[in-house]
Parts: structure tokens; sequence; C-alpha cells
């Protein structure tokens, strides 16, 4: 299978012709091949020796993110395990605040607060927009129980902030009323929810969101 996976994998990479959503779309479909596909699809991505904005921005040129957020929560998994198998151990990364993961989970962490980060700064339907103390500190205490080093989230803060992430649809956007003011609704099921809601319900209050679903534009 590992030939035909390949096969599949580069030519989602490099055909031009290709819709980004619906490369999307294929690779979060909960079935063996896909999945199997986006494994490989993910390991092709250069990400090592990069930021993590700089390798969400690698990852969203090439496809865009669904709007389920169970196949948003894949390929984001997906996405955490081949940023951080990229560049964790090697020797080259002595930069702190480039790669400060004490493991995949709290790589992931980050990963789910920025996409939402991007929305929530971008979406000119959120009107109550997050701070950069708020952000930073709904950060603290996710690296493996353990803080982020200091201006870790800062540098992600200032990152979305300049330029926006492309081929994301909302997620993590809190839902925006016809009278223009901010509500809530329910976060996608899984390991996401998970993340935000165990542990003291420390997860529950990062972003400065309650759970969360994502909206269509």
């Amino acid at each position: 299978n590992a030939p035909m996976l390949d096969g599949i994998a580069e030519f989602l990479l490099h055909t031009p012709s290709l819709n980004p959503a619906s490369i999307g779309e294929f690779l979060s479909e909960p079935k063996i091949l896909p999945l199997q596909c986006c494994k490989v699809f993910m390991s092709k991505l250069r990400f090592h020796g990069k930021s993590i904005t700089q390798a969400l921005g690698e990852l969203l040129s090439v496809l865009q993110l669904p709007k389920e957020g169970q196949r948003i929560e894949r390929i984001l998994e997906f996405f955490a395990r081949a940023y951080y198998d990229s560049n964790a151990g090697h020797q080259g990364i002595r930069d702190t605040l480039l790669f400060p993961y004490k493991n995949v989970d709290s790589c992931f962490v980050v990963i789910v607060a920025t996409v939402m980060l991007n929305t929530d700064l971008h979406n000119p339907r959120v009107s109550s927009k997050m701070t950069l103390k708020s952000f930073s500190s709904q950060l603290r205490g996710c690296n493996d129980n353990g803080n982020f080093p200091d201006g870790f989230g800062e540098g992600i803060f200032e990152s979305i902030s300049r330029k926006q992430l492309s081929n994301v649809k909302g997620i993590g956007a809190a839902g925006v009323e016809s009278q223009g003011h901010s509500s809530h609704s329910a976060a996608p099921e899984g390991r996401m929810d998970l993340l935000f809601f165990s542990r003291d319900e420390r997860k529950e209050l990062m972003f400065g969101i309650e759970r969360q679903r994502i909206m269509t534009e």
C-alpha cells in the first residue's frame, strides 16, 4: 500500500487544478484510506525549523480546513504529529520560542488556539476581539501542565495579527447574532472537546469563548 499512498499524496500535493477544499474533505474522511493518505500527505510538507504559524501557513497553502468540527480535528491531529516529529529531538532546533513543546498534545493545543485566534481577530462578525493578555493567559499551564516560555504567546499573537491565515473558514469563532452581538455554541465533540473541557475546566476558559462550533460564512 505504501507506493499507492505515496502516489495519492503526491497527486493531491502537486496537482494545481485540485480544489483545496476538496483536498481537506478527502483527507479528513473517516475511512482507512483517506486517513492513511493524510499521514503520508503531512509527512511530505516541510515543517522542519518553522514556527507554528509558518507551518500552518505551509499546510493551508495546499488545503482548506473542512467545516465540520470532527474533520478539522482529524486534520489538525495529523498536522500536529507531523510538525512535532519534524522538529522534536533535532539538534538544530534550539530556539525555545520556536519549538517549546514538551509533547505532541501541547503542540496540538497551541495549533487549535492559533487557528481560533486567527478567526477571532480577522472575522468581521466577531465584535469582541481577543487581546494579547487573554490569549497568553489562556495558554498558561498547557505545555504538559507547565508553561510556555515568556514571549511565546506574544509571538503567535503578533504573527496572526499581522497576517491572516488563509483557507480557514471560521473554526473557533464565536457565532454572531443578527443584532451584531456575539454568541456561543457547542464545540466539536472528540479530542478537541476533551482538551478544552478537562482538568478543572481550564480548557473551557481557553480562547475567551465557551464551547464553539464551526460556522459557515
